[in-house]
């Protein structure tokens, strides 16, 4: 683990990947599983996604929020990242289109973003 404290993320297998994403405390770290079989990409969120429902009403999350705006960020990079999202107390649920666009998941200009700021995946 001391690795990932030397950089935002770290690789653990060639498809397993853990990275810091920080918000709901500032030491939140999201595991990031790619290639998987049937799902493509899949995040491990914890608490950074309370569940499925805080897409669509923010404030199940952000009133438990360390920092909003690095839970915004975070939240970004993981619904640009995968696929399919395990959140901290619900089911998992698909990224659709519809939740990738809505963070401008395809664009690295600060357009209609509602705030969220440029992934450290692009």
């Amino acid at each position: 683990m001391l690795l990932l404290f030397q950089s935002n993320s770290t690789f653990l297998t060639p498809n397993v990947k853990i990275i810091k994403t920080p918000g709901h405390t500032s030491e939140d770290i999201s595991v990031i599983v790619s290639n998987t079989d049937k799902y493509g990409t899949i995040a491990i969120s914890g608490d950074i996604f309370i569940s499925d429902k805080d897409i669509d009403f923010p404030m199940m999350w952000k009133k438990f929020s360390h920092d909003i705006h690095e839970q915004e960020h975070s939240r970004r990079e993981l619904i640009c990242a995968a696929n399919f999202i395990v959140p901290g107390h619900g089911k998992v649920f698909k990224v659709s289109s519809e939740i990738k666009n809505g963070v401008n998941c395809g664009n690295n200009e600060n357009g209609r973003n509602h705030g969220f700021s440029r992934g450290r995946f692009n």
